[in-house]
């Protein structure tokens, strides 16, 4: 498989398969019975296929839910793996059955489990019992405890899910569920399985992938060959001949990487040691450049993509939207204050301020703007956690967020990925775009196999997003993201954990949303690193760069072939140090003459021109809907999109969304749990 930049640079060839065959008697009997125990324990009992098997898959399956053990015998997953086709069918499964019971009748039991124990796959690209033991673990096979046998018996089901290098918690729940198996059918006595639980994962040091050489944008191309792994299984991916064109721009990836480094470098002093950024284009979900750290073959684990690190101010936004929704305005003022909370087990909490300084009575602006801790807790505690934990979410944070009132001063863990696609809801009118690595893959013979478009589902009503991305340039043009400053209108957030751990800057132009994450990998604290300082200066040095290749794309795109200029090979020169911003469309309420909010009966849309923003409306209508202190006025009422079955908000995914009036004290808060995104099944756990 070889996987190509949307620009068409070739930025890894994986290869089909690695692995080492091993006859059965170097293989330890550990590892043979634990494959026996949790794969097939009537392995030699039956003929190929396993009626009763199949039925207990069938009854878990039902009684589970979901899809919680496969019904496929090792027989069976040995002649799908080297003769059929990975796609799930009806007739594959016959066919299957049918190769199954031929293979029983060639081969003896033991040759089946050579082979299969030769020919299944363990997750890093390592095929084989053999190059699986030396992936994870630095040793041979023949070398391992029943603690690694176990571990690796656990791992064809769900390689992906519980790969110990990505989730060792996952893998040691796997592990010791393989050792009970063997417990339960007596291949191992109770004392031997409780010394095996005891012990570590015993794992060797990570290395890249096998199978992979020679790439680049190593945290990107390794985070596609991980989603397409999942969605389509690891066979399709190390066997199939497939040409993968992903969203990834080289030109701004080479400018993200050395951004990145660049700034951490510079920043050593402060003990900065590692940075990761990501760039979306924010219409369209496709990721433009990601960078996961600073050296891959040191670590794999991607700071961009799996690290949860404590977002700090940066969760303010969702705050302030929430609130925005539900009838504040950035004109809406509060006491910046000393102000005491009951916190975990009844001790009392009281927030400060950065500055350990108080302003008194600011607006909501202003609190925003200078990102003042106090009024970003007030306000949590004024629209609700649980109300704020859903927009969240609604807006692409895809973690689960305590619900504490220190959740305004961003104490929980969250993406560098998820963050710039939650912002690039703000620039999106209200739209949350899933953020997508891949356009297209193709064959062989370059005939399209899958395509991706982009997954799109509103966020927040039009109107908030407008105050919010209002508000949000302000932090940009006078705030405390003035270092973020760039040639083309901008805004963004900064944010700064606790102690140092973490800093970012989060923000967005008309084209790209860029997240920037700076600290250490092992959390050690910084030395007074705000987001505002180094995140900010590589989100400025890395946003420069990109927004010329972007302009020069679209240049390139509009003039005719005549005038289309040849690909330059160098960045081209600085534009005017300040760029003229674009006319504001925006949607007013005719009856009040003010940002317009989902419920105004009457709307029009405004055009104002470069010199007439200023004179655009900045605050949300106060005749429709919640007043600006969040309390409704007597018989004002609302109109929601809901769902028919559950009563709650609507979604994407809902089969019958109706319009229903409600007062705002009385209008439903969370979205549909009822209807959710359909969900892959997994690996080879699935009874067809």
């Amino acid at each position: 498989m070889r996987v190509y930049s949307a620009d068409g640079v070739l930025l890894g060839r994986v290869a089909r398969e690695h692995r080492q065959f091993l006859p059965i008697t170097d293989i330890p009997s550990d590892l043979q019975l634990a494959a026996i125990a949790v794969e097939d324990r009537r392995f030699y009992r039956h003929h190929g296929v396993d009626p009763r098997g199949v039925l207990a898959a069938l009854r878990d399956n039902l009684l589970g839910g979901r899809i919680v053990r496969g019904g496929s015998t090792i027989t069976q997953q040995l002649a799908r793996n080297v003769y059929l086709s990975p796609k799930r069918t009806l007739g594959r499964k016959l066919q299957e059955m049918i190769l199954a019971l031929q293979m029983e009748r060639t081969f003896s039991k033991e040759e089946i489990l050579e082979l299969y124990l030769n020919q299944i796959y363990y997750g890093n690209g390592a095929y084989g019992v053999q190059v699986a033991a030396e992936t994870y673990f630095d040793r041979p096979v023949r070398a391992l405890s029943l603690s690694q046998c176990a571990l690796l018996a656990g791992l064809p089901q769900r390689p992906n899910d519980y790969n110990p290098f990505l989730n060792p918690q996952a893998a040691k729940h796997r592990r010791d569920e393989v050792l009970e198996r063997l417990r339960e059918q007596k291949y191992i006595t109770p004392e031997e399985a409780q010394q095996a639980r005891r012990r570590g994962l015993g794992l060797g040091q990570r290395k890249p992938p096998l199978g992979m050489t020679q790439y680049k944008a190593p945290y990107f191309t390794s985070y596609v060959l991980h989603q397409l792994t999942a969605e389509l299984g690891a066979n399709v991916i190390y066997r199939g001949d497939l040409r993968v064109h992903t969203t990834l721009d080289w030109e701004m990836q080479q400018a993200a990487e050395r951004a990145v480094r660049a700034g951490v470098t510079k920043a050593k002093g402060q003990r900065v040691s590692e940075g990761a950024l990501v760039a979306l284009d924010w219409k369209t979900g496709a990721i433009k450049a990601l960078v996961g750290g600073l050296d891959y073959r040191a670590d794999q684990y991607s700071c961009a993509t799996q690290a949860r690190r404590q977002a700090g101010s940066a969760f303010k936004p969702f705050v302030y939207a929430t609130a925005m929704d539900s009838g504040f305005t950035p004109d809406s003022t509060m006491v910046d204050g000393p102000v005491t909370y009951k916190g975990a087990g009844g001790k009392p909490w009281s927030p400060k301020n950065a500055d350990r300084r108080y302003r008194g009575r600011i607006t909501l602006r202003h609190a925003l703007v200078h990102s003042i801790n106090v009024v970003a807790v007030k306000l949590l505690d004024e629209v609700g956690v649980p109300k704020v934990i859903d927009y969240a979410h609604r807006m692409g944070i895809r973690d689960r967020l305590d619900p504490y009132l220190s959740l305004a001063l961003g104490t929980s863990g969250v993406t560098a990925l998820d963050m710039a696609s939650a912002f690039g809801v703000f620039a999106n009118g209200g739209q949350y775009v899933a953020p997508r690595p891949v356009d297209r893959i193709a064959d062989r013979n370059d005939s399209v196999v899958s395509s991706y478009r982009p997954r799109t589902r509103p966020a927040l009503a039009p109107a908030t997003a407008h105050v919010m991305d209002d508000m949000l340039r302000d932090v940009v043009t006078r705030g405390t993201g003035y270092r973020a400053r760039i040639a083309w209108p901008a805004a963004g957030k900064t944010g700064t954990a606790s102690d140092y751990k973490d800093a970012w800057f989060i923000g967005y132009t008309d084209k790209l949303v860029c997240a920037v994450w700076v600290g250490n990998r092992d959390s050690t604290p910084m030395r007074r690193v705000f987001g505002g300082t180094v995140p900010a200066s590589i989100w400025k040095d890395f946003m420069t760069a990109a927004m010329k290749i972007a302009d020069q794309r679209d240049a390139g795109a509009s003039a005719t072939p005549e005038q289309r200029p040849a690909r330059p090979t160098t960045v081209t020169p600085e534009p005017p140090e300040r760029r003229a911003p674009s006319p504001l469309r925006v949607t007013v309420c005719v009856d009040s003459g003010k940002l317009a909010r989902p419920e105004c009966p009457n709307t029009r849309v405004v055009q104002y021109s470069p010199a007439e923003r200023a004179s655009a409306p900045r605050t949300l209508c106060d005749i429709h809907g919640p007043t600006a202190g969040g309390a409704p006025e007597a018989g004002r009422t609302i109109t929601l999109s809901v769902c028919a079955e559950s009563g709650k908000l609507a979604t994407e995914y809902c089969p019958q969304v109706i319009n229903k009036r409600f007062a705002p004290a009385d209008a439903p808060s969370a979205t549909c749990d009822v209807h959710l995104p359909p969900r892959s099944p997994d690996g080879d756990a699935t009874l067809w």
